[in-house]
């Protein structure tokens, strides 16, 4: 009656963490090169 729906619950956090995670892949590129750059000069 008051159980917990685990397959639902954990693909509701793995769809809500998915656009964050691919955000922080390019924003780590992103920086990366970006510190590379400055380091280069």
């Amino acid at each position: 009656e008051h159980g917990v729906d685990v397959p639902g619950l954990l693909s509701a956090v793995v769809l809500s963490m998915l656009p964050i995670f691919i955000v922080y892949l390019f924003a780590r590129r992103a920086l990366v090169q970006g510190l590379m750059g400055v380091g280069g000069k």
